[in-house]
């Protein structure tokens, strides 16, 4: 990294998906709360489930924790995210208007494979998902407890790679 290069706040580099948290933050405060989801979306696909099972090493090195304590950071994702799909069951977009003459199978649907997929498909990339299990989500279906990742939000976090004309081949 060069000196004129800023680094990323700390939260965003201590977040292993990349999010760039102070944004979408921004945006709830200010009350921009669909723009705030959309702006995560740029990161990663699943919201739902960071926003709930993710173990927020972000907060742990949010520099307002010497002022008046950390920011909630997943609390706040968790509330844009429960607002958006309250209000957008389905998501807003379809498969990219314009696809490479390129094709991209992934083997597994958990967390790596379906943030392969989502950016992938993003940038026009026709791609398939092939799971081994009868529902996909990988660890986050079958390792995380109903309590903390209910179904119904990682399905709908799937959909968000899905609407991308994503096929996902179980079993």
């Amino acid at each position: 990294r060069s000196a004129s290069t800023p680094s990323p706040p700390t939260c965003t580099a201590a977040c292993p998906a990349g999010v760039k948290a102070h944004g979408y933050v921004s945006l709830v405060r200010s009350g921009r709360y669909e723009e705030g989801f959309r702006l995560h979306m740029e990161d990663a696909p699943l919201p739902g489930t960071l926003s709930r099972a993710c173990y927020a090493p972000c907060e742990e090195n949010c520099t307002r924790s010497s002022f008046e304590g950390a920011v909630s950071i997943r609390a706040i994702k968790r509330f844009m995210t429960d607002l958006y799909y309250q209000r957008h069951p389905e998501p807003e977009y379809g498969p990219p208007e314009k696809l490479k003459d390129k094709k991209i199978a992934i083997v597994g649907s958990g967390p790596a494979g379906l943030s392969a997929a989502y950016h992938l498909a993003r940038r026009g990339y026709q791609v398939v998902i092939f799971e081994s299990q009868e529902k996909p989500g990988g660890v986050l279906r079958f390792g995380i407890p109903d309590y903390r990742l209910p179904k119904e939000v990682l399905d709908r976090d799937i959909k968000n790679i899905t609407a991308l004309g994503v096929p996902i081949h179980t079993n």
